[in-house]
């Protein structure tokens, strides 16, 4: 039976600053040949079971659990985030030994006679509670998720984490970022290389395992700082979240889609929820792809206004007209329930709720500035959670309103922190005020997007698809979608005026892959596909890939990431 709340009877300690709600046990298992060498112990969430060295402090031993909880738990609501790595783990009793050093006498003897699963060691030197999954500091997060990748999410979904080459989504992206399929160590890497792992003990398998930690570990932050980014850089480039979403496009997609249920915090030692769940949630209700759930557990889910997961939902109790309430800010009553295979708050009641936890301030009312391009006469509600949002309903239902034609829908472009005024853009179906660093995200140059002013916006918006060339008047051209993409993208470009047009499409080594010659053809919208198919007829390897777009004398290119 699954009951993670046994956190309760745990007696919470403090170390410095650290609130560990564990506490250390005696052996459960003194006579096993390999766990009994061993003296101290701790059971994580019933996934991870610590068998520590006498002479390991229990401050170190209960960094570990902490840090080992955190990940599993990543929310810190007593239950673990992923109901299938928690059967895994469980099931085959993973284990994460603590030895005083490398040079103990017991290592060979542990492992002589060891039969549970074990991902990774730790030794007393590499553990400091002061300083939690600081790289050079503290090796506990390191050795922690390689335990759980490699006896949870390897055997779970191999599809996505499978170590052998050409077998998962993590090898492909790890030989893109390598610049190549290298089974072994290579003499060098390829200049376009950002992970070139240089110790030639470890093997290929060995080299993705770590290749996940990297990815995981620069998402959640801990890698920022000018001289952890010099100490890693003989294998690791990309040391901060910003370089790690830019540059490695296939690992950013994997490591923060919400349903792969990786974790996104980064550990602070510090673990002690609470047991007594929330009966009110409040946040965006979503739908997407059915999960590996396979049930109704995996058909919607909340998010706070940032983006950021916070559960999945059931409308398990018959909730009328569920898709109302899709894309807006709710409250939710109800209980967790335990679906087929993953977990979920049952609705009782929902709620468009008048609320946020920050509601921001806007240039303008919503709904004054806004038009719905898929409806003539819906109502608009302004929403101010997180945006700037005039939501349109038809009949008391949510309408999803496309961009007008010849509007570049700048909707999920993240342009910076920066205070520089960018313009007037087309977000979440109205005309909005965007500040930023820069038009160009991820090499696309959005600057066709925006307009001088708030009017110039709004009046291109309520333009007739036949006016796109006074509309626009400028050579635009939009990413591709879907991106990453297998086998068939399709991307869109605007050419005002009757001109030239050629499109090539070139790998990372500056090669032409694909070439489509337009010639000379008249002003208007165009949209193109492409099936991962080069110019002699073969299906492109897996990588990132650029696309130039010539109009006359201009040209454009956006980044496209292929994947197999």
């Amino acid at each position: 039976m699954r009951n993670l709340f046994i956190l309760l009877t745990y007696i919470s300690l403090s170390f410095g600053q650290n609130e560990v709600c564990f506490t250390i046990e005696e052996n459960p298992q003194p006579n096993d040949p390999a766990l009994g060498l061993l003296d101290k112990y701790v059971n994580v969430l019933d996934c991870i079971h610590i068998y520590g060295a006498s002479s390991v402090s229990d401050e170190k031993i209960l960094h570990v659990a902490s840090i080992a909880a955190e990940l599993l738990d990543n929310d810190e609501d007593g239950v673990v985030d992923d109901q299938n790595i928690f059967n895994e783990l469980n099931t085959n009793y993973t284990v994460m030994p603590v030895f005083h050093s490398e040079n103990s006498n017991l290592i060979d003897q542990f492992f002589d006679n060891f039969n549970y699963c074990a991902g990774a060691i730790l030794f007393r030197q590499e553990i400091d509670p002061s300083q939690p999954g600081q790289w050079g500091d503290d090796a506990t997060v390191e050795e922690v998720l390689h335990t759980i990748n490699t006896c949870g999410h390897v055997e779970v979904y191999p599809q996505l984490y499978g170590l052998e080459p050409n077998s998962s989504y993590l090898t492909q992206a790890m030989d893109v970022a390598r610049g190549g399929q290298f089974i072994t160590m290579p003499s060098s890497y390829p200049d376009e290389a950002w992970y070139h792992y240089d110790d030639w003990t470890c093997d290929y398998e060995c080299m993705a395992m770590e290749y996940l930690y990297w990815c995981i570990v620069t998402n959640m932050g801990l890698l920022s700082g000018d001289q952890i980014c010099q100490g890693i850089a003989n294998e690791w480039e990309l040391c901060t979240p910003q370089l790690f979403e830019e540059t490695d496009i296939l690992m950013h997609d994997l490591v923060t889609d919400i349903q792969n249920l990786l974790p996104q915090n980064a550990p602070d030692g510090n673990y002690c929820p609470q047991n007594n769940p929330d009966e009110l949630m409040i946040g965006y209700l979503r739908t997407g792809l059915v999960s590996f759930c396979m049930d109704n557990c995996s058909q919607y889910y909340l998010e706070d206004e940032y983006g950021n997961y916070i559960s999945n939902i059931s409308n398990l109790n018959g909730i009328q007209n569920f898709e109302y309430y899709i894309n807006r800010f709710v409250e939710i009553e109800g209980e967790t329930v335990q679906c087929v295979e993953c977990e979920a708050f049952n609705v009782i009641s929902i709620n468009i709720s008048n609320d946020c936890e920050n509601p921001v301030s806007c240039f303008a009312e919503p709904c004054a500035t806004s038009t719905c391009a898929s409806v003539e006469n819906g109502t608009c509600i302004s929403n101010y959670c997180g945006g700037c949002y005039g939501d349109y309903y038809d009949n008391n239902e949510l309408i999803v309103c496309g961009a007008p034609d010849g509007i570049i829908d700048l909707s999920g472009v993240d342009f910076g922190l920066c205070d520089m005024a960018l313009g007037v853009g087309w977000v979440n179906n109205s005309c909005q005020y965007i500040s930023g660093c820069d038009w160009i995200v991820d090499g696309v140059d959005y600057s066709d997007a925006f307009f001088s002013s708030m009017d110039e916006c709004i009046n291109a918006s309520t333009l007739s698809s036949e006016s796109d060339d006074v509309l626009l008047n400028k050579f635009s051209v939009q990413q591709n979608y879907p991106n990453p993409f297998n086998p068939i993208t399709k991307l869109k470009y605007f050419i005002p005026e009757d001109g030239n047009v050629e499109i090539n499409i070139y790998d990372l080594n500056g090669k032409i892959v694909k070439s489509f010659q337009k010639g000379y053809i008249p002003a208007g919208s165009y949209t193109m596909s492409w099936d991962s198919v080069n110019d002699r007829g073969d299906i492109i390897p897996s990588g990132i890939y650029f696309c130039l777009i010539t109009f006359n004398d201009l040209s454009k290119t956006i980044k496209m990431a292929f994947l197999k």
